[in-house]
């Protein structure tokens, strides 16, 4: 049986109600594949610095990098910048481990409406790379909710790091209503880095099969499905 040990850093706001989310979607998929995953959990986030003046402690670097990989939930909290969260945090660690690809895959799925309004699954599927350490950089594509990605050390010298796109919503967190598919997805992507394309294309089908065969829907998709439904069913899937 093969053994990840995993960083996990929930972060801010709905951070860590999707985090939890994935790791049981991870765990129900590792025990079908025969994968043990061991986690390690961090309150690295903007209510740390409130709290202690710091983002994460100043060996923050040295404490993850023996792991695997790293997810983490969002990151933003009101009362603290942008830039303190970006520099305190998600900025030294895609730097520190040279996590310069940014990978961002985009599909459309059943049963979710596109901003295409012509666009059918399997029209759309395509990848953004872009770098990630250097320079100024922008982004999108699609319901942000669901959007997944990855920083990557592609020499495979430090850990990488895999997070949704969304942010930490504080106006909706704490209610138990936030998208998980986001979370989810970038879990899937870490086992395919881990070498197990197999359990992510799993979780992957899971997620595809529940949108295009249930109307379970959480509010930012227009259906009234809390994170945990939501969750459960995949699991059930799964």
């Amino acid at each position: 049986m093969e053994k990840h040990r995993i960083a996990l850093i929930p972060g801010d706001g709905i951070g860590t109600e999707v985090v939890p989310a994935a790791r049981r979607v991870l765990d129900a998929v590792a025990a079908r594949h025969g994968i043990a995953l061991t986690y390690d959990t961090f309150d690295w986030s903007c209510e740390r610095h409130l709290a202690e003046g710091a983002m994460m402690p100043p060996d923050g670097l040295d404490r993850i990098r023996r792991h695997d990989a790293i997810l983490l939930g969002a990151v933003g909290y009101p009362g603290v910048p942008d830039h303190v969260s970006l520099w305190g945090l998600l900025i030294p660690i895609r730097r520190g481990f040279q996590q310069y690809v940014n990978l961002r895959p985009i599909r459309v799925f059943e049963g979710v409406p596109s901003p295409l309004r012509e666009a059918r699954p399997g029209d759309v599927d395509f990848v953004v790379v872009r770098e990630n350490v250097e320079g100024e950089y922008g982004e999108i594509a699609g319901s942000i909710d669901i959007a997944p990605a990855a920083n990557l050390n592609a020499e495979r010298d430090f850990p990488s790091m895999f997070e949704p796109v969304h942010g930490s919503a504080p106006d909706i967190a704490g209610r138990g209503t936030a998208n998980p598919l986001g979370a989810i997805w970038s879990a899937a992507m870490m086992l395919d880095h881990l070498g197990h394309p197999e359990a992510a294309g799993a979780v992957t089908d899971a997620i595809a099969t529940l949108l295009s065969t249930t109307g379970l829907r959480t509010p930012d998709l227009g259906g009234t499905a809390t994170t945990d439904q939501f969750t459960k069913a995949l699991v059930e899937l799964l």
